[in-house]
């Protein structure tokens, strides 16, 4: 069970695995179900899938994550209202800088600063106004520079203060961390991220499978296996005994009757049959073996006549 205090307040983060399978099973079992390609095998993979998750601390990572996004992380881009919070300013001042800067310094005096050596300033317009300028504001990713929703680059909110265009005499270039926008957590965030924990595990799940594979070949093959579908550490001792199996066909039968131009047995056939001599009888080896209809006929008669 994890902490939960930087979840208890985020309405669908389950705060214990209990909550999380009560809630999100159907969620699990659906991703799970994409993943697999095996109908049969659904249940024990969504077993597997749920027993990952616990073992992996799948909450407890996500709790970090929430931990992460609070004061001490750094998020790659914030609204102008944000900005505005962590310049400790209102709106009002940023719409108006950015007014000074994109309507009087980039439109009116063409980008170049009229003084040199300064930042921001006042010019008399042709119309006999006097409008403030600023040399730099930055510039918004998404939305407009008059929209307290436009986006900027943290990066760029964060060169303002250094221009001195907001702070008061002797706080230049300071802003507060306590007003640092915090990063909203919301269900559909919890859901990626279970989503692809899901997949990551089910991932590792089938990288463990063949490794074992690979160290235990048999594995993949039903020839190697008992009927109960575990590993036959004993597989080699079922195989033929390939180095007494022409001697047993020949001491069993004349040799020089049943190698002969008619039944053409080849060695591996001669082994065949050598192998089955050790649980049935000459009759019943040479029925159950694999030798054509024509090579039984004659070896039957043979043995028969005998």
């Amino acid at each position: 069970m994890i902490n939960g205090a930087a979840v208890a307040a985020i309405e669908g983060i389950p705060r214990n695995y209990e909550e999380l399978f009560a809630k999100y099973g159907p969620f699990i079992a659906n991703e799970t179900r994409r993943l697999n390609v095996v109908p049969g095998n659904f249940d024990d993979l969504y077993q597997t899938i749920c027993e990952r998750l616990i073992h992996a601390k799948a909450l407890e990572k996500f709790e970090t994550r929430i931990r992460k996004s609070s004061d001490e992380e750094l998020p790659e881009t914030m609204s102008a209202e944000e900005a505005c919070k962590l310049l400790g300013i209102t709106f009002s001042a940023w719409r108006s800088k950015q007014w000074s800067f994109h309507k009087v310094f980039v439109a009116d005096l063409g980008g170049k600063v009229p003084v040199d050596g300064k930042t921001h300033g006042t010019i008399t317009r042709s119309s006999g106004a006097v409008v403030s300028w600023v040399a730099w504001m930055p510039t918004p990713i998404s939305g407009g520079y008059g929209s307290p929703k436009a986006v900027y680059k943290t990066s760029d909110v964060l060169d303002v203060p250094a221009c001195g265009y907001f702070a008061k005499k002797g706080q230049e270039g300071t802003f507060s961390t306590a007003r640092w926008p915090v990063r909203k957590i919301l269900p559909h965030h919890f859901m990626g991220y279970l989503a692809r924990a899901i997949r990551n595990n089910w991932y590792n799940f089938c990288r463990t499978i063949r490794r074992k594979h690979r160290d235990r070949t048999g594995d993949c093959f039903p020839q190697f296996k008992t009927p109960d579908g575990d590993f036959n550490d004993s597989w080699e001792d079922t195989l033929p005994d390939t180095s007494t199996c022409p001697e047993d066909v020949e001491n069993a039968i004349d040799y020089k009757t049943l190698v002969d131009d008619t039944a053409k047995m080849t060695d591996a056939q001669k082994g065949e049959i050598g192998h089955l001599l050790k649980s049935h009888s000459i009759v019943e080896a040479i029925t159950l073996s694999s030798l054509s209809a024509q090579q039984k006929q004659v070896l039957l008669s043979t043995v028969t006549e005998g």
